[in-house]
């Protein structure tokens, strides 16, 4: 048996204390990241409460709601680094049922598990379903300015872009322009400078609904756009002027597959992915689409 020398317990207590500081230092990251998620969470249920229920903005209040889902189910997988994997999964899985008795075990597990300032917030984030509820119960730790719907609309879009998902802010330039809130023009003039090209797309729209000269001096850099998907609504916008039909927006696509049962209960923005990649065809009247027993090549 080899003797332990000094120098080998040194070697150990060395080691040992690298992997407790390392396991610290991403323990206090982890917690850094579910404390960003629940600050995120707070502005979401504000946002969400300050934009109208239906007309143009129920797309938009759509999105919020299943980004904030997004953010408590974020939570739990970070959580999931922390404590017992298997218990806190295990809680996430009946969290977000419709079964209250499903949902109360899954809290007792957080409950009995999380500690601290992290257990506080967790438990105002996940135990109630209600939005304005939820918000309350954030507020007296993540305080939130509630805003008339047009400066809500404003912050949405204008807010740096790593901040705010695509998705949901191409929703607010849609709901502004659709609603004619004309107090958004110069944001979402701006927003052309946004790295996704869904959202220029909706921004280029918006300027030939809203702000016809503002469009004019952006049709030739919008004509140049590296996205076929930008190029092809400035094309159509250009061929509107003469009398031709429109070409659909991506949002527009997005509710008109939301509407087809199939599709009804998966994430708008999933959603918005695909009818990106969609392809609109004309077909004069009476002529044939589909005929029954056919090779189907098209949805």
């Amino acid at each position: 048996m080899f003797p332990i020398t000094a120098f080998v317990l040194r070697y150990w207590s060395r080691s040992a204390c690298a992997v407790i500081s390392r396991k610290t230092e991403e323990g206090s990251a982890v917690r850094a990241a579910i404390r960003q998620e629940t600050v995120n969470a707070a502005w979401i249920l504000a946002s969400l409460l300050d934009v109208s229920d239906g007309g143009p903005s129920a797309l938009l209040r759509q999105a919020l709601l299943d980004e904030f889902e997004q953010s408590r189910r974020r939570c739990i997988l970070l959580l999931s680094f922390l404590y017992s994997s298997a218990s806190i999964l295990r809680a996430g899985r009946y969290l977000f049922q419709k079964a209250s008795d499903q949902r109360a075990y899954a809290l007792e597990i957080v409950d009995s598990t999380v500690s601290g300032h992290l257990k506080r917030d967790l438990l105002a984030l996940f135990e109630s379903r209600a939005p304005a509820e939820c918000l309350d119960r954030l507020i007296p730790w993540f305080p939130q300015s509630r805003l008339d719907q047009e400066s809500r609309l404003r912050e949405i879009i204008a807010w740096p872009h790593a901040w705010v998902h695509p998705w949901i802010r191409t929703c607010a330039i849609f709901a502004a322009a659709e609603s004619e809130i004309t107090g958004c023009a110069a944001h979402i003039r701006s927003a052309l400078a946004d790295p996704s090209p869904i959202v220029r797309e909706t921004v280029a729209w918006a300027l030939y609904k809203q702000n016809r000269p503002a469009y004019l001096e952006q049709v030739g850099m919008l004509e140049e756009d590296p996205s076929p998907q930008v190029r092809q609504l400035v094309e159509k916008l250009e061929r509107s002027i003469i009398g031709e039909n429109t070409m659909l927006l991506t949002v527009e696509r997005t509710m008109i597959l939301k509407s087809v049962e199939v599709f009804a209960g998966v994430p708008d923005e999933v959603l918005a992915n695909l009818a990106g990649a969609l392809e609109e065809s004309e077909v004069p009247g009476g002529n044939e689409v589909y005929a029954k027993g056919g090779m189907g090549r098209t949805m």
